[in-house]
């Protein structure tokens, strides 16, 4: 009987030392290729952008990532809707929400043909004829880091200047005899001896004729940290720069009241604030492309706010080796 073969012959010795090169040649290859700073830097944008998205869709409300090329960093900002008021079905404080009184009417002060369904009509008041919420008891009603207003109005034909809405005494909007909308924003501000005190309020005024009488409207207010706009059926018609913290509030959320009231009707009323303001830095090794985008911003459904973005946006990424990437945000608020 013959005895079975044991161990390799030097050919199939060799054959296999020049399979396992091959192999391990490629493996060092890949690992020579592999640069963790381009992947942790894409990581770090991909994730702050979902992130941010996630916030909007969570939230019901708009969220931003700003980029920061000279600190090479990324700001991501989320908004949560402290409160809505439609006054549907005759009421003025919204389920759950802050406790209301009103005076100057001798009547119901809404009216049927709102913006939405019912609204409320301040010409069925008086002269000074307001709506109170309370806002002392809920600390929701922050706008120190930031916030977001919306509402809707429509101006009596022939209606003069007029108080419209007040916001815990730092944010104050009014009507001029011409149509011009006026808002101002108290800031807080640092004396010589470094106490914070009340500084003077930042204004932004449009030009006349921007709210025309007998026609509804859609008012936006925004303050994110870094920029106060306002904005008239989603068209910005005054904007400031500014990055100081809004003064402490006092007072309620006031509609209408002032020396005159806002002689018109109010709808469909939304307060947001900011809920998440983080920052982030890219890792060292990598940089923000100078052509970046500056902001992407989600509407309140995740996807990219059509009032910014008019298709998908690119965020470039460049690498000391002087390699570029992208992350690309789509439309719908898809991160690839």
């Amino acid at each position: 009987m013959g005895c079975a073969r044991g161990g390799f012959t030097l050919f199939e010795l060799m054959v296999s030392l020049i399979i396992l090169g091959a192999v391990l040649g490629a493996g060092i290859g890949a690992i020579s290729q592999f640069d963790p700073t381009s992947h942790a830097a894409r990581g770090v944008v991909s994730n702050v952008l979902r992130q941010a998205r996630n916030d909007a869709l969570a939230f019901g409300a708009p969220s931003r990532v700003a980029f920061d090329p000279k600190a090479n960093s990324l700001r991501s900002t989320g908004l949560r809707v402290a409160g809505t008021w439609r006054f549907e079905n005759g009421r003025l404080r919204s389920e759950g929400g802050p406790a209301v009184t009103s005076s100057g009417f001798d009547d119901s002060p809404f009216t049927s043909a709102g913006f939405i369904g019912d609204g409320i009509d301040l010409m069925a008041g008086g002269a000074v004829a307001r709506v109170e919420y309370d806002l002392t008891d809920d600390p929701i009603f922050d706008l120190a880091g930031g916030f977001r207003v919306r509402l809707a109005l429509r101006p009596a034909l022939g209606a003069g200047a007029g108080r419209i809405l007040d916001i815990g005494e730092v944010l104050t909007v009014e009507m001029t005899a011409n149509g011009a909308i006026d808002a101002r924003l108290v800031m807080r501000a640092t004396d010589e001896n470094g106490q914070i005190r009340e500084g003077e309020p930042v204004r932004l005024k449009t030009l006349q004729g921007a709210l025309a009488g007998g026609r509804w409207s859609t008012l936006g207010l925004r303050y994110d940290g870094m920029s106060f706009v306002l904005t008239v059926n989603g068209v910005t018609l005054a904007e400031r720069l500014e990055t100081r913290p809004v003064w402490n509030q006092t007072g309620a959320l006031t509609l209408g009241g002032g020396r005159r009231s806002f002689q018109g009707s109010l709808d469909d009323l939304v307060l947001a604030v900011v809920r998440v303001d983080t920052s982030v830095p890219l890792p060292s090794g990598a940089l923000l492309l100078k052509d970046a985008p500056f902001e992407v911003h989600f509407d309140t459904e995740g996807h990219l706010d059509p009032a910014y973005h008019s298709g998908p946006v690119d965020v470039g990424l460049e690498y000391k080796d002087g390699r570029t990437a992208s992350v690309r945000v789509m439309p719908a608020g898809t991160v690839l």
